[in-house]
């Protein structure tokens, strides 16, 4: 009996997921997941990968977005305001340019939609 309630809530689970990340592609051009850090970039889409032209994977947004100290400190400031998994908080929203390889420049919208707790303040 526990173990057809655990797969029924993890099938559950996995039907939620889809449809999350299927409302987001429609809503948003790419998608990334960052790590604990807020910096690191663990996953993204190829679409994500296509708009900087390289691969993202395992690099540090700050250093792709403009580097003057008003947007770097704005950066840290949106990440210390993103909802956590202990609360429901609004999509924080943060306009900013990335500069790109080529010597370009790619203004964008970043929602950021969640944040998980770091590792030393999770509790169980």
């Amino acid at each position: 009996h526990h173990l057809r309630a655990l797969y029924v809530a993890e099938h559950d689970l996995l039907i939620e997921k889809q449809a999350s990340q299927s409302l987001t592609s429609m809503i948003c051009d790419a998608t990334c997941w960052l790590a604990c850090d807020g910096d690191t970039i663990v996953a993204c889409d190829d679409r994500f990968n296509s708009a900087l032209g390289r691969h993202m994977s395992g690099q540090k947004v700050s250093t792709w977005i403009d580097q003057t100290q008003h947007e770097q400190s704005r950066w840290k400031q949106a990440l210390s305001d993103a909802p956590t998994r202990e609360g429901f908080a609004p999509v924080t929203l943060f306009p900013t340019t990335f500069q790109v390889d080529d010597g370009g420049q790619l203004h964008v919208d970043l929602f950021i939609t969640g944040q998980a707790p770091a590792a030393s303040t999770r509790t169980e």
